[in-house]
């Protein structure tokens, strides 16, 4: 797993080589919804538009990212300096953080 950005805050976690488990599209991207929601729960907000603007998207055939796509979405991804009135930093980070076992089951179940 990559976390990554540009200069314009576009934001973007590469879940990567899950082919192991299986080819199956659909499979992978219903498990990552669920990582998805923890970090829509997570993400900063003042107009929960960040938390509205994310997208799944296969790289490859066996590459999914997740990415945020307000403009600001990596600096506050990045910067725990800003303060959070609701919401944290890292907040795709720690998404996976909590729901990587969940993710691993979805993906492995038949």
């Amino acid at each position: 797993m990559a976390y990554g950005g540009t200069e314009y805050g576009y934001f973007k976690m590469t879940m990567a080589k899950f082919k192991k488990y299986t080819d199956d599209y659909n499979k992978y991207r219903n498990a990552l919804k669920i990582v998805v929601e923890e970090a829509r729960r997570r993400a900063p907000y003042l107009t929960h538009y960040m938390e509205e603007h994310w997208q799944i998207r296969r790289e490859n055939k066996s590459e999914y990212i997740i990415v945020f796509t307000a403009p600001y979405a990596f600096k506050q991804h990045e910067r725990l300096d800003f303060y959070h009135p609701h919401g944290e930093a890292k907040f795709l980070e720690r998404a996976w953080i909590a729901k990587k076992d969940e993710f691993y089951k979805k993906i492995v179940e038949d």
